[in-house]
């Protein structure tokens, strides 16, 4: 729903699903934080990330990746570099793909030598 611009109706449903006592894993956690990623919310799927961690559960490669994609497209360095860093202190392993995003979204905001650091550092 989330990835077909249905993010409201996916929200209803996530509402639906905790009211009728259903637990949300981290499937249904990606799909709506991809959504509101899509639709340019990062506050919103910040919460959603917030809500996550509050249910005990671990974020994926695939929550990071929505993520990050969206601060570095909207050039949000200092969020991107935090989620980086949370990303790494979790042991979750970054995708070529995340990596990819990270250096671009750095080297456009002129931190090119950063992003290249950024993403190797293990710290």
């Amino acid at each position: 729903m989330c990835l077909h611009g249905r993010t409201e109706e996916a929200r209803g449903l996530f509402q639906e699903m905790s009211e009728k006592g259903i637990a949300h894993d981290i499937i249904t956690y990606n799909s709506l934080i991809q959504g509101v990623c899509k639709e340019g919310n990062t506050a919103g799927s910040m919460n959603l990330l917030g809500e996550l961690l509050e249910q005990g559960l671990q974020p994926s490669t695939a929550t990071y990746i929505a993520l990050i994609e969206k601060f570095c497209e909207t050039g949000d360095v200092d969020e991107t570099k935090k989620l980086r860093k949370d990303m790494q202190n979790r042991g979750v392993e970054p995708a070529v793909h995340t990596q990819d995003s990270i250096i671009t979204g750095l080297s456009k905001e002129g931190y090119a030598a950063k992003g290249m650091v950024g993403c190797n550092a293990k710290k």
